[in-house]
């Protein structure tokens, strides 16, 4: 009961987080909900934090986000958190995750995977 309570929890977090991160927040911020997410084993986390990752971002020049802190591109850790969400069957991730394998991003190429 408990751990499904605690995956409910993170589902939640994760749909309401989405819809306001994508609007309203720095992007920081919102890859330190995802990654709280992720980290709790939420496909969906996993793979917006993996989507952060293979982008990265340079620090805001706005003026409301003053502070804002980088994200290097990381096609490793990209990588890892597209693993972990194609694991537990996101189409994204899997798709995500294929892309790499192809291409060698962030892993080692293998095409017969």
């Amino acid at each position: 009961a408990k751990k499904a309570a605690e995956e409910m929890l993170a589902e939640q977090a994760h749909q309401e987080f989405q819809l306001w991160a994508k609007h309203r927040c720095r992007k920081e911020r919102a890859a330190f909900w995802f990654r709280k997410c992720a980290e709790k084993g939420h496909s969906g986390g996993q793979y917006e934090l993996g989507l952060y990752y293979r982008a990265g971002y340079e620090a805001s020049a706005h003026p409301l986000e003053t502070g804002s802190m980088p994200l290097p591109r990381r096609d490793d850790l990209a990588a890892d958190w597209f693993d972990s969400a194609a694991k537990q069957a996101h189409p994204q991730a899997q798709l995500e995750y294929a892309i790499c394998l192809l291409s060698g991003s962030g892993v080692d190429k293998d095409e017969a995977k």
